[in-house]
C-alpha cells in the first residue's frame, strides 16, 4: 500500500512541477502529503502521514501564515485544516 502512495506521490509531483527532496526516499510514504507553497518551485514536504490524526498534529506546528497544500493520495482530493481538530475535503485533484 505503502509503495502505491510514493508512486502517486512522485507522479503528482513531477506532472504539477513540484520539487521531490531526497529524503522522500527514505521512509515509506502514507496517504496524506503536504506541499510547501512558499518555495520556489513549490518542494514536497518530505514526511508523509497514514493517519489524519497525525497530519493535523504536523499542521498544527505550524505559523498560520504559512502556505501549505495537504493532499490525500487515496480519495484524490486536497484537505484543508478545520479549526484544530480535523481536515476538510477539497477540490479533486
Amino acid at each position: 500500500m505503502f509503495e502505491r502512495y510514493k508512486a502517486s506521490i512522485e507522479k503528482y509531483c513531477s506532472e504539477m512541477g513540484i520539487d521531490i527532496p531526497i529524503g522522500f526516499e527514505r521512509h515509506a510514504a502514507g496517504r496524506f502529503a503536504a506541499i510547501d507553497l512558499e518555495q520556489t518551485p513549490p518542494r514536497l514536504i518530505a514526511i508523509t502521514w497514514s493517519k489524519e490524526a497525525e497530519a493535523i498534529s504536523y499542521l498544527q506546528t505550524l505559523d498560520p501564515a504559512c502556505r501549505i497544500k495537504v493532499l490525500d493520495f487515496k480519495d484524490c482530493c486536497e484537505m484543508t485544516l478545520g479549526g484544530k481538530t480535523s481536515l476538510n475535503r477539497g477540490a479533486p485533484f
